[in-house]
């Protein structure tokens, strides 16, 4: 019967870089603004009155002085000089449609060099709270318990258990189900006596914070019942498993499918007891309940229908021998 045994298993399961600062604003200056700037400059300038050549040499006379100037056609044009514009300048003229920058210079276009990318600030590392490495501690525990790899879901719920107390003292269901969770991780290991201790700690902080009547109560009373009947306690266990079936029928009405595991579980500790007649009176109306609230292949409904095979085996056993 230990294989058919319902587990309640209510678990209640579960960066953004920071921004970054503004850069400084650099002053912007508007394209047209620059070449006029450009045009004053050259206004201001001492004006050449005439250009001659002698000999193929060019020669320019300034306020009356004669300045050499180099060959016009058969010398190499000499490159530009390079412009100094800070970056907001450059972004402010003209760009061409390849995306090429170009800044206009005494009616000549000239080529600048593309801006530079600012190398992007590293995020900031992301701080994980006493609260949310416990969850992620929890998880972890039970995808364990469902590898059946029980020592790393112990030491993962002991530590999530602990992460919890340090981040808050309060009594909360979070807290409730960190307890549930131990204890479900000893009940699997055969250890029903420290599984009834985190069970009963879990009901405490449930009675405290809904009452008894409540599903999440229920719940409790239901693992604790479970765990006793492990230990052979069955009076307790048959106490406590009959508060789960109270809660829930009032909650939830008798045709409900959390109503009928109640009625189970009290029939399989009537079967532990060897009371044959009992447990299938239990086990009978829990598959009446079942019968009309679940699909003819559902798990629960089986395993019922399996357990009054099993249990109809034995009282025909022991009416032989009788």
């Amino acid at each position: 019967m230990g294989n058919y045994l319902y587990r309640s298993n209510h678990s209640h399961e579960v960066s953004e870089s920071e921004p970054l600062s503004d850069s400084p604003k650099q002053k912007q200056i508007n394209g047209n603004q620059f070449l006029t700037s450009m045009e004053e400059n050259t206004a201001r300038a001492p004006r050449a009155t005439g250009v001659s050549t002698k000999d193929g040499k060019r020669t320019i006379t300034e306020n009356e002085q004669k300045h050499s100037l180099p060959p016009s056609s058969s010398s190499p044009s000499s490159p530009s000089p390079p412009i100094s514009c800070t970056e907001m300048e450059i972004a402010s003229v003209m760009r061409d449609t390849d995306e090429k920058r170009t800044i206009t210079e005494n009616g000549q276009k000239h080529s600048l060099p593309p801006s530079p990318t600012p190398p992007s600030s590293p995020s900031p590392p992301i701080s994980c709270t006493d609260m949310e490495t416990a969850s992620v501690m929890r998880d972890r525990g039970l995808e364990h318990v469902k590898n059946k790899d029980y020592a790393e879901a112990l030491g993962c719920h002991r530590r999530a258990l602990a992460l919890h107390k340090q981040e808050s003292q309060e009594q909360n269901e979070d807290l409730a189900n960190h307890y549930d969770n131990l204890g479900t991780v000893y009940q699997e290991t055969n250890a029903a006596n420290r599984a009834a201790s985190y069970f009963h700690k879990a009901l405490t902080i449930r009675l405290n914070l809904h009452g008894q009547d409540h599903l999440s109560t229920a719940s409790s009373f239901d693992r604790i019942g479970t765990a006793y009947s492990e230990q052979g306690d069955y009076d307790k266990a048959l106490n406590f498993h009959h508060k789960a079936k109270h809660v829930k029928k009032k909650l939830l009405g008798r045709d409900h499918e959390e109503t009928a595991k109640s009625m189970w579980n009290i029939g399989d500790v009537h079967y532990r007891k060897k009371d044959y007649n009992d447990a299938l009176i239990y086990f009978g109306k829990a598959l009446d309940v079942q019968g009309r609230v679940l699909d003819d292949d559902h798990p629960d409904k089986v395993a019922t229908q399996n357990s009054i095979g099993l249990l109809q085996e034995k009282i025909v056993e022991k009416a032989s021998k009788a």
